[in-house]
C-alpha cells in the first residue's frame, strides 16, 4: 500500500468503549489498556445504561477512568458520539468492551504507521482463537450492505486495506471524525462502523488492517442477546441512505447472491462466530448438535433470515422519507 510521507502528529489519544451489560468483559479490556507500553491519554467508557454494576466497577476499581452513564439504554452509535463531544485527544480509538489488547505495544504501533501513513483514515484490526491458531479478520462489504469477514493467518496480516474497520478495534482523527459527522444513532446494533469506512472511502481515504494494531475480540456468542432483526434493519437502512440509485434497484440480485456467493451457508455449517454471532440461541444450539437436528436448525434459519429479510425491507420502505432526509444530514455531533 502506497503510504506518502507524514510530518509530526499531535500523539494525543482518547479512548472510547461504550458498554452496556459487560462488566466482567469489561474489567478485562480495561486491565489490558492500563499494560500498554504506551497509554491512551485518556480512557473513556460509556456505561449505556447497564444493569450489572458496571458503572459502580469503574468507580472503585478504575477511579482515573471517565465515565459517562446512560439513563437509558441509546446504543453504541450514541453513546460513542457523547464521548468524542467531551474526548481531548486529537485522535480517537473507539474499543469494544469485549476485547482484550494482548500486544502491549499496539497504540505505539498505531502511532508508528499513523505517522508514515497520512492517507490512512481508521486503523485497526482483530483476531480470534481458533485452537493453537490465531486468525486474523479483514471486513468487506457486499452489495446488499452485508459484511463479510475473511480469516487471514497473521503473516499475511499486514497493511491490508478493507471496506471499512470495525468499531471493536479503530483509530481515526477526531477531526476527520467530526467532519464526517459521526455516527448515526439510529444504528444501534451493527452498520455505524460500516458506515465510517464507507465514508472514509468516499473522502479518498483509508481503511487498514494490520497484526501490529490488532486486538483479541473476545466474542461470547452464547451470552449475546439475538439482534438479527435489528442487523438486517440496520444493513437495508445503510444501502438505501449511502448507495446509488442503480446499486439499490438491483438489491433484489445481490440478496440472492449473498446468500451462494458468500459461503454464509458454510460459514453458519462451521458455527464461525460472524456468522451465528446474531442469532437466537436455540438456533445456534440446533446447529451445533449436527445431524437431523442440525438440517432442520438450517432450514429454521433460512425461513427466519428470509421473514426479517421482508420485514426489514417493508419497515425501511415506510421510513423511507426520513432516511432519504438523513442522506443530506450533515452529520450527529
Amino acid at each position: 500500500m502506497f503510504c506518502p510521507e507524514s510530518g509530526p502528529i499531535d500523539n494525543t489519544v482518547s479512548a472510547i468503549i461504550p458498554c452496556y451489560n459487560r462488566r466482567v468483559q469489561l474489567r478485562d479490556c480495561l486491565r489490558s489498556l492500563l499494560r500498554l507500553s504506551w497509554q491512551p491519554d485518556e480512557i473513556i467508557v460509556v456505561d449505556d445504561g447497564s444493569s450489572d454494576g458496571a458503572s459502580q466497577m469503574i468507580r472503585s476499581e478504575f477511579p482515573t477512568i471517565i465515565l459517562i452513564r446512560n439513563e437509558k439504554n441509546l446504543g453504541a452509535a450514541a453513546s460513542r458520539n457523547r464521548a468524542v463531544e467531551i474526548a481531548k485527544g486529537s485522535w480517537l480509538w473507539f474499543l469494544d468492551s469485549d476485547v482484550i489488547v494482548e500486544n502491549p505495544h499496539c497504540l505505539q504501533g498505531m502511532r508508528v504507521i499513523l505517522k508514515a501513513c497520512e492517507n490512512i483514515g481508521a486503523l485497526g484490526g482483530e483476531y480470534s482463537h481458533y485452537g493453537k491458531e490465531m486468525l486474523y479478520c479483514r471486513k468487506y462489504v457486499f452489495p446488499n450492505g452485508e459484511t463479510i469477514s475473511r480469516r487471514i493467518p497473521k503473516e499475511q496480516y499486514r497493511m491490508l486495506e478493507c471496506d471499512y474497520v470495525p468499531t471493536n478495534n479503530c483509530i481515526v482523527k477526531k477531526s476527520l471524525l467530526v467532519n464526517l459527522g459521526g455516527f448515526d444513532p439510529v444504528y444501534r446494533v451493527s452498520s455505524e462502523d460500516c458506515e465510517l469506512g464507507y465514508k472514509i472511502k468516499q473522502a479518498r481515504m483509508r481503511n487498514v488492517v494490520d497484526y501490529r494494531t490488532a486486538v483479541f475480540h473476545n466474542l461470547d456468542v452464547e451470552r449475546r442477546p439475538s439482534d438479527l432483526m435489528k442487523a438486517i434493519i440496520n444493513r437495508v437502512r445503510f444501502v438505501f441512505k449511502n448507495f446509488t440509485m442503480r446499486e439499490i434497484i438491483c438489491l433484489p440480485y445481490y440478496e440472492i447472491s449473498y446468500i451462494f456467493r458468500s459461503g454464509q451457508i458454510n460459514n453458519v455449517m462451521r458455527k464461525d462466530y460472524q456468522a451465528v454471532k446474531h442469532l437466537p440461541q436455540g438456533l445456534r444450539q440446533m446447529v451445533e448438535q449436527g445431524g437431523e437436528l442440525r438440517i432442520f436448525g438450517l432450514i429454521a434459519i433460512s425461513m427466519l433470515y428470509l421473514f426479517y429479510l421482508v420485514t426489514a425491507y417493508i419497515y425501511n420502505l415506510l421510513m423511507l422519507p426520513w432516511t432519504l432526509y438523513s442522506r443530506s444530514k450533515q452529520g450527529y455531533l
